[in-house]
């Protein structure tokens, strides 16, 4: 007599096809998490930033239409009195200017990744002030006040010692920012040499500094720091340049006496009278991350003074 042999588990197939039903089930649940997550963490800053700007309105009725002003590193040192503090995983940014008419105020609220603003002049959005970090990434700041040569040379210095060569402020149509460059043009002794944009006095620790530059001819560049602080280098970036192609050179160099630091470039190879170098898009960050360019007039950034005349704030581009 025959026995009938009857199979009662799963062959290895059907196991692997069990597994990828359950990593797919899964993927789906974490993507539905995250997206619930994500827009309860947004109307949570939306809420907050609401209220908070309640107690901001109403300190300005009792203060003669003066709102609170700014202070500390974030601007929100004056609100604890009115009752606005960090709390948790919800963080505040503010700015506020008395001194224009109509007066204005901005407010940032962060829950974890998620922003949302108030303005005096609006309602609760999503995203950030201009010059306050946004989604939970920290705004950062362009030491520098003559980035793109818009409208002075003023702190811009030389770097090298080539004497026959022409510096000049030049209207382009395709400058890197804005509508000016420095422009550098070889002299009889066929040298160019470099030049940089100065900062102010920065204290010890760690900066990164880059420069734009394009040429009419293929060159060397590499990035170059002078300036009255002491430092060291940490790393750099030099390019050869393709001529006519806008490219980057940047450094990070670590300071260890205050002073100021001018940005710059040197011309790595002997070039032919007539050609030469533009220069524009300077930037000198604390830290050492080689970021995007970005002044006052960029996107969601502010000046912190006079227009092209001071450092400048704002999220990381």
């Amino acid at each position: 007599m025959s026995v009938k042999y009857v199979r009662t588990g799963f062959t290895i197939v059907e196991l692997l096809i069990v597994i990828v039903i359950i990593g797919i089930l899964a993927a789906i649940t974490i993507v539905a998490f995250n997206g619930v997550q994500d827009r309860a963490n947004l109307a949570a800053a939306q809420s907050a930033v609401a209220q908070a700007s309640k107690k901001i309105l109403a300190a300005s009725f009792d203060n003669a239409d003066n709102y609170p002003v700014a202070a500390g590193i974030s601007g929100i040192d004056n609100l604890s009195a009115i009752g606005i503090t960090n709390s948790g995983d919800t963080t505040y940014q503010y700015s506020s200017n008395n001194s224009v008419n109509p007066r204005t105020f901005c407010l940032t609220a962060t829950k974890d990744t998620r922003s949302s603003f108030f303005s005096s002049t609006g309602s609760p959005t999503t995203g950030s002030c201009p010059g306050h970090g946004s989604g939970g990434v920290a705004p950062i700041t362009n030491l520098l006040t003559n980035t793109s040569v818009e409208s002075s040379t003023n702190n811009l210095q030389n770097i090298g010692s080539v004497s026959d060569r022409t510096i000049a402020r030049t209207a382009v149509s395709d400058a890197y920012n804005g509508g000016y460059v420095l422009r550098i043009t070889a002299g009889p002794s066929g040298g160019i040499a470099g030049y940089g944009s100065s900062s102010p006095t920065v204290p010890i620790g760690r900066y990164t500094g880059s420069v734009w530059l394009r040429s009419n001819v293929a060159m060397s560049a590499n990035p170059y720091f002078e300036g009255s602080a002491a430092r060291t280098n940490v790393t750099n970036q030099g390019r050869s340049l393709v001529a006519g192609q806008w490219a980057q050179v940047w450094q990070t160099v670590e300071v260890t006496t205050s002073g100021t630091l001018k940005i710059g470039f040197l011309s790595g190879n002997i070039v032919a009278q007539g050609q030469y170098v533009e220069i524009d898009g300077f930037m000198l960050t604390s830290g050492s991350t080689n970021y995007n360019f970005a002044n006052g007039a960029s996107s969601n950034w502010v000046w912190n003074g006079a227009i092209d005349a001071s450092s400048s704030t704002g999220s990381p581009l």
